[in-house]
């Protein structure tokens, strides 16, 4: 059964469950433990992705739009692509291979 997506609300994102990315809704103080870890969250709205990013570590949020078809579009914090997880938002597809630092 379809998960219903809230704006403001956090959720679990795997990657590797292509077509089922988004699972279980999580608060924003686990979101940001997670994207320490390592680990991918998802949000509704690009706002949301933006600030939590930023919440991260303090800094930019770098943006990158979908990087292919069924793709989602995200936000590493500072820039900093290996140390902490994404935050994809929206719908797949959105902006698909734009980027902007």
């Amino acid at each position: 059964m379809p998960i219903t997506l809230s704006n403001g609300s956090f959720y679990r994102f795997d990657r590797a469950k292509k077509g089922d990315e988004i699972g279980s809704s999580v608060s924003r103080n686990n979101a940001l433990a997670l994207l320490l870890r390592k680990k991918d969250i998802y949000t509704p709205r690009q706002s949301d992705a933006k600030a939590l990013a930023k919440d991260v570590q303090k800094g930019k949020a770098d943006w990158e739009g979908a990087h292919k078809a069924g793709y989602y579009a995200h936000f590493h914090p500072a820039g900093n692509h290996k140390e902490y997880g994404h935050i994809y938002y929206g719908p797949p597809g959105l902006r698909q291979g734009e980027k902007r630092v």
